[in-house]
């Protein structure tokens, strides 16, 4: 997926429900990584202890504010 995108891990988000398939594997490719907190996963895995310090949304409404863009 990297290789696709043409660029560097570190400048790629990867936003996903679920922290043990989609965030921390993000996260150890090198990615920056959002959870989203939403559906049967987001909401359930919130408690996990990894889930501490994750950056997290609630919904795709609140991503360019999460980036840093107006």
């Amino acid at each position: 997926m990297v290789a696709e995108a043409g660029c560097l891990p570190a400048q790629i988000t990867y936003i996903g429900d679920r922290i043990d398939n989609d965030v921390l594997p993000a996260l150890k490719a090198g990615m920056q990584a959002i959870h989203i907190a939403r559906g049967p996963w987001g909401v359930v895995q919130v408690r996990r202890p990894e889930a501490q310090g994750l950056r997290r949304i609630r919904s795709l409404a609140e991503l360019p504010a999460v980036l840093g863009e107006p």
